[in-house]
């Protein structure tokens, strides 16, 4: 609705300004500049630059130019008709507060007053301006300062308001979202409540067959522990039962082992007397047989000795005989 407000404002100025005088006067052009600007601003805010200030900057009134600009501030904003125009990287914007929102205008939607100007002669005027000595004190500049007090303070007021209505209304949509979310929360919180309870009865199921398992358990131990009592117990009694049985034997053994002794001596006895007889005997042939053995020893030196005895005259001869031959063949 504000839109064809708008458009139908701007088209009624574009044809009045056609079908009037060529050369308007100048409240005049301020009048169309003005809402031709309205008509050509961008609707959209996506676009919306981010501008931070905590406090109102500074602006310096240009006598000759009818604006204020920004003066010792970040950002480059120009105070026309009530209006903040600021200018961001070759796009001019504009808001009602100092702060904003700002919105996208076309270059035609700036006021004429302003876009008849370059940004660098703006910002050269704007430093002539700031030199002069009573560039602060005149009443151009401080009737410009009040306008600006009595603007931002309307837009804070109204600020304000639009912020506690609009909290108002997130609290009014938070309610509203409670109140229609209540049934659910209440569905939601049965079915927790109904899961807790199934846990709860699960657990109870698992402990209940955790504890039966457990009973198993150690009534399975007891009775291993019987079953063993048992087999051990029959073990001790056929070990008992197999000492008695074999009592008997054990003494017809022990009887064995303790005559054992005095039968080794018996039959030691009984293997040494051939030995012994053999031995007296060969102890009594000895003597003889020692006396045939000299015998025997000394036959063949006896039959050597006589021989020799019958050579020794003969070798004798054969010695002299070679005696007498070497002296002879002496000179």
């Amino acid at each position: 609705m504000k839109k064809n407000i708008w458009l139908v404002a701007g088209i009624a100025g574009m044809l009045y300004g056609c079908s009037g005088e060529t050369h308007p006067p100048e409240s005049n052009v301020q009048n169309n500049t003005q809402s031709n600007a309205e008509s050509n601003v961008q609707s959209n805010t996506v676009n919306s630059p981010s501008v931070v200030m905590d406090s109102p900057p500074d602006f310096v009134y240009l006598r000759d130019q009818g604006f204020s600009v920004s003066v010792e501030s970040p950002y480059d904003i120009v105070y026309y008709g009530d209006w903040y125009y600021l200018n961001r990287n070759n796009h001019w914007y504009r808001s009602s507060y100092y702060r904003g929102p700002w919105t996208l205008i076309l270059d035609n939607g700036l006021p004429y007053q302003i876009r008849r100007h370059r940004w660098e002669d703006i910002r050269r005027y704007r430093d002539i301006e700031y030199r002069r000595s009573d560039s602060r004190t005149n009443q151009y500049q401080r009737n410009d300062d009040n306008k600006r007090k009595m603007l931002d303070q309307h837009n804070n007021a109204n600020n304000r308001r639009d912020q506690g209505q609009q909290n108002k209304a997130n609290e009014n949509q938070v309610m509203q979202g409670r109140q229609n979310n209540a049934p659910q929360q209440r569905l939601i919180q049965g079915q927790q409540n109904k899961a807790a309870d199934t846990r709860k009865v699960q657990a109870q199921q698992n402990k209940m067959s955790e504890n039966r398992q457990i009973k198993d358990r150690q009534n399975k131990a007891s009775q291993q522990r019987q079953n063993q009592d048992q087999q051990n117990k029959a073990a001790v009694s056929r070990q008992i039962q197999s000492q008695q049985n074999k009592t008997p034997q054990q003494r017809q053994v022990q009887e064995q082992l303790k005559k054992a002794p005095q039968q080794r001596k018996t039959q030691e006895k009984q293997n040494k007397a051939p030995q012994q007889k053999q031995m007296q005997e060969q102890q009594k042939k000895a003597p003889q047989q020692r006396k045939t053995q000299e015998k025997q020893n000394k036959a063949p030196q006896q039959k050597q000795m006589q021989e020799q005895q019958k050579q020794a005259p003969q070798q004798r001869k054969t010695q002299g005989e070679q005696k007498k031959g070497v002296e002879a063949k002496r000179p």
